[in-house]
């Protein structure tokens, strides 16, 4: 998401609205007016603020914040497949590698309480 730059306090607030200019969606998008880009819920595509069809202020600010609220809530966006999200055996790569310190530093009892790994000169007691 963009940063706010720095403007008087009634232009940082302006609610905008336009059409996703994907043919097929023509979903109405409400975005501030300091964002550059706004994603569609719809297509999943994110679009430039100029690409946008019809783009007017909107003059009730409860309907643009509802219907933005709707979209982060209640939207079907799924995240991004990256190599870091691929589950294997129930753990993905970005869980393996946030356990990865605990793992090198401490083991399991017979109780399966986390315990401290000792070493010996050359091997692991």
């Amino acid at each position: 998401m963009a940063s706010m730059p720095s403007r008087s306090s009634a232009e940082q607030h302006i609610m905008l609205c336009g059409t996703c200019p994907d043919d097929h969606c023509q979903t109405k998008l409400y975005f501030p007016s300091y964002d550059a880009s706004i994603e569609c819920p719809n297509c999943g595509q994110r679009h430039l603020r100029n690409s946008l069809k019809n783009i007017e202020e909107v003059k009730n600010a409860e309907v643009a914040i509802h219907n933005m609220l709707r979209t982060l809530l209640v939207g079907n966006v799924t995240p991004k497949k990256t190599a870091d999200s691929v589950k294997v055996l129930g753990l993905s790569n970005y869980h393996c590698k946030l356990l990865s310190p605990l793992l090198t530093r401490y083991g399991m009892d017979k109780q399966g309480k986390a315990v401290p790994l000792r070493y010996d000169d050359t091997k692991m007691v």
